[in-house]
């Protein structure tokens, strides 16, 4: 969501959309930056809560790239940490950015939630994450970003932008 949208009449129009166009809020996901989240502290926890009430699925989005509140994970209402690409792309140069990586996946388990990595670029990144338990992964390596249009054809041929790995 842009930085915009997250203001307290944002659930409410949503709302309306849904009614308008028909549609079910269950089938969307809202990704919200952490750095957004920050810098709204409650006021942008209030609005979550309410989208969430309305059965949107929520994911924050580059996680690990601010300044993470690991604590304040157990109680937002996000159902998916997406781990910023950064990790991803130093995952072959850094020796501690593995550990860092199957940590996070280990506390986003540990809490109930998805984990997503961002910024898959090659095979050895997507073994690597398999062989440390990352089941849902997205990047360049499966498409690079794609036109509504585009994203609707793969929603049609059941096709989707990010991959699920096989244990």
């Amino acid at each position: 969501m842009s930085p915009l949208q997250l203001e307290p009449g944002f659930p409410d129009a949503l709302s309306y959309m849904l009614k308008v166009h028909q549609l079910r809020a269950d089938s969307i996901g809202l990704e919200v930056t952490e750095s957004r989240m920050l810098e709204k502290g409650s006021e942008a926890e209030g609005i979550i809560n309410s989208l969430k009430d309305l059965g949107f699925h929520m994911l924050l989005d580059d996680f690990g790239s601010g300044y993470s509140n690991l604590l304040g994970l157990a109680s937002m209402a996000f159902e998916t940490l997406k781990v910023d690409r950064l990790f991803c792309a130093g995952m072959h140069t850094s020796a501690c950015t593995i550990p860092i990586v199957k940590s996070v996946i280990d506390v986003a388990k540990g809490l109930g939630k998805n984990c997503i990595v961002e910024g898959i670029e090659s095979v050895q990144q997507e073994s690597t994450l398999r062989d440390i338990g990352c089941k849902l992964v997205q990047g360049f390596l499966y498409s690079p970003p794609i036109s509504f249009e585009k994203a609707t054809d793969w929603v049609r041929q059941g096709k989707k932008p990010q991959s699920q790995l096989a244990a």
